[in-house]
């Protein structure tokens, strides 16, 4: 949203600084710099932080399609007519790509929490049925034994959902102490913000050039301080929707252990209502647990399901959007002005490194993610089940693009700190390479 907002301002200031000729170049350029400042509206109605009354869904499902809208309008203009507002359409396209790729990754990021909660749900899970089939397979040769069994499965149980429980209280007193931390950055950000406006407008009716340069700097100077508050705002907020989506599956793990509580409740019953031929039988138990694995298996399906739709599909959504906003950033970079294209060349790079992070992020999701179901494949509970070559299948696929997925981030993160390190220096615009270089280094550093 910030980052928007900045861009906003200077699509704003630039509008009426090109002189024009002839009365149909007059008029060309009049509608194109109308068409630009309809798309600079829909953009500021998608930032205001709230939905119109009449947009009938939340405000995040709102933002996103009102910035589709500004999209559209601005696609056309990025490509023909008036220079400046070429210029400042692939700016602002630029912005709106980017945008739509931090949604995307955040919304990647609280399904991977998921991914991550609910694969290790089921290995509890599967640790437990194994364990109770252990006690009454050793202790079944009578009543006696296998109800000594249950009471032993029953504490592997009890101790389960103390876990859980006490998970679910961490969970929420962490969730709720990021969340604050969020809304301090923000309200820093907000502050930066209004100041690099103030300055940007003084610079824009400043009478020399000095005092212009000058304005701008100090400008440029606050933004990125803005940059730095909105990257952390955005990391306590990705952080809080983590911990919400881990917080849900505790909470759904917390279920599953009653429902287990369940079925060794209904087997104990079983067992002491049996005669005692029956009692020394133990499919009884085996019949009832397989019940459970075979839910095991649903639940591993639905981890795949949920790994690909919601987890590597808005990645690779996102991986487009961050290409498209280097080539619009690129575009306009070569349209500006050229006191504007130290600015828009940083703006260039600092989209190639969301790409970078993008990319990055998704090979080390899959890597954990190929790890994960490795680990589920070896468990006795899973071993024997038809789930097991299934698995090893997803993981020898999840492990290919994982694999291509690294090579590519490796290549784009090279290229990018080559130009950060050449271009890195004192002043605003060196320090601000430095810190993008930083960032490609830690991205560089998750792929190994």
């Amino acid at each position: 949203m910030t980052r928007l907002k900045t861009l906003l301002a200077a699509a704003s200031l630039g509008l009426p600084l090109l002189a024009v000729g002839c009365d149909d170049q007059a008029a060309r350029i009049a509608q194109s710099r109308a068409n630009l400042a309809e798309a600079i509206e829909l953009i500021e109605q998608a930032e205001q932080g709230y939905a119109s009354a009449d947009a009938g869904v939340p405000y995040p499902e709102y933002r996103l399609q009102t910035l589709a809208a500004a999209a559209d309008r601005l696609q056309a203009l990025a490509t023909a007519g008036d220079p400046v507002a070429q210029a400042g359409a692939s700016r602002l396209l630029a912005g709106i790509r980017t945008s739509q790729a931090r949604s995307a990754t955040q919304d990647a990021v609280a399904a991977f929490a998921r991914v991550t909660s609910q694969a290790t749900g089921l290995s509890n899970y599967a640790s437990a049925v194994e364990r109770i089939n252990a006690l009454i397979t050793a202790r079944g040769g009578n009543r006696g034994g296998v109800l000594a069994a249950l009471d032993d499965g029953d504490q592997l149980i009890t101790a389960g959902k103390t876990q859980a429980t006490r998970d679910i209280a961490r969970l929420s007193a962490q969730r709720e102490a990021v969340i604050l931390k969020a809304n301090q950055f923000n309200a820093e950000l907000a502050d930066q913000l209004a100041r690099a406006q103030q300055l940007e407008q003084a610079a824009f009716v400043a009478e020399n050039r000095d005092a212009k340069r000058d304005a701008y700097t100090r400008a440029y100077t606050v933004q990125i301080e803005a940059q730095a508050n909105q990257r952390r705002a955005q990391e306590a907020q990705i952080e809080a929707d983590r911990l919400a989506e881990e917080l849900a599956a505790r909470q759904a793990e917390l279920r599953e252990w009653n429902a287990i509580a369940g079925q060794v409740a209904q087997l104990r019953e079983e067992v002491r209502t049996d005669d005692a031929d029956a009692a020394r039988d133990v499919s009884t138990a085996g019949s009832t647990k397989t019940v459970q694995l075979a839910r095991v298996q649903e639940q591993l399906a639905a981890l795949s399901t949920l790994f690909d739709q919601e987890v590597a599909a808005p990645l690779t959504a996102a991986a487009d959007h961050a290409a498209a906003a280097i080539e619009q950033a690129g575009r306009a970079a070569s349209l500006a002005a050229p006191a504007d294209r130290s600015v828009l060349a940083l703006e260039h790079l600092a989209v190639q490194a969301e790409l970078a992070h993008v990319l990055s992020r998704h090979a080390a999701y899959g890597r954990d993610f190929a790890q994960t179901l490795a680990s589920l494949a070896q468990r006795p509970a899973v071993r024997g089940t038809p789930a097991v070559n299934e698995l090893g299948s997803l993981r020898s696929r999840i492990d290919q693009q994982a694999a291509a997925l690294t090579t590519r981030a490796g290549e784009v993160i090279n290229q990018a700190l080559t130009t950060a390190r050449s271009q890195q220096g004192d002043g605003p615009e060196g320090q601000a390479y430095a810190s993008l270089s930083q960032t490609l280094q830690a991205y560089q550093s998750r792929l190994n």
